[in-house]
């Protein structure tokens, strides 16, 4: 099964080749329970940085 995450769509997210998806809010890598979520809510409840899911295109 092919899952595309939300996270690819934030203008926060960190595009590389690395194999850890990245973004400013965690620059060490997005944990998997947020990435693969696809509501997007814990990125707003989880971390505590004011920086939180904002799509790419408005």
């Amino acid at each position: 099964m092919l899952v595309f995450s939300q996270c690819l769509e934030c203008k926060h997210f960190i595009d590389n080749s690395d194999t850890i998806f990245k973004c400013k809010v965690y620059p060490t890598g997005i944990p998997n329970e947020i990435f693969f979520d696809k509501s997007g809510s814990l990125c707003k409840t989880e971390n505590k940085n004011e920086l939180h899911f904002e799509p790419i295109k408005k």
